[in-house]
């Protein structure tokens, strides 16, 4: 069992980006064994790895770092931070006034976080869009969007295009 275990952590931490997965039948093959008897193997693993006895085993993560996904109308900037303490949540005012000659602005407000897993250290990204975050908007928006009110290329277009396209529209009522 342990012999698999370092077979495919050596043979499988070759791939990655946009290269091919090998297939179970050629890991098979390449280990000497039939796919039948490769496929237990794997389903073994499977099941002691989600046994109660590994269900309290820590995972060991480094400290992680964070990323600022600033999203302004002159354009967009990322800015990696390492060693903060305290992540923003969504709805959240951040001040980065170095950074309005890039993105036009200097206010921004979270409009979403996401943690993600990237060989042992934990990658955290602020995706901040510029403005006060407004929870009518974030209401009104998301109606528009389950009730299709709003076409695709404005939707992928920001917020802006889509107060403009939706009040701009209200107001042609009037």
């Amino acid at each position: 069992m342990a012999s698999t275990l370092s077979f495919l952590r050596n043979f499988l931490h070759v791939f990655h980006g946009d290269e091919r997965m090998p297939t179970l039948k050629s890991i098979a093959n390449e280990m000497g064994i039939s796919a039948s008897a490769f496929h237990k193997r794997i389903h073994k693993i499977h099941n002691l790895l989600m046994s109660e006895d590994y269900a309290n085993v820590p995972i060991q993560v480094k400290q992680g770092k964070v990323q600022f996904a600033l999203t302004g109308f002159k354009g967009f900037k990322l800015v990696t931070v390492e060693g903060l303490h305290r992540i923003p949540r969504r709805s959240e005012q951040v001040d980065f006034p170095h950074f309005r000659s890039h993105t036009g602005s200097s206010m921004y407000y979270v409009n979403s976080v996401s943690h993600e897993m990237e060989e042992g250290e934990m990658v955290t990204t602020v995706y901040l869009d510029y403005g006060m975050w407004s929870p009518y908007w974030e209401l009104r928006k998301s109606r528009a969007i389950e009730l299709h009110e709003v076409p695709r290329n404005i939707r992928l277009g920001g917020d802006y295009e889509m107060k403009e396209f939706l009040f701009g529209r209200l107001h042609d009522r009037w």
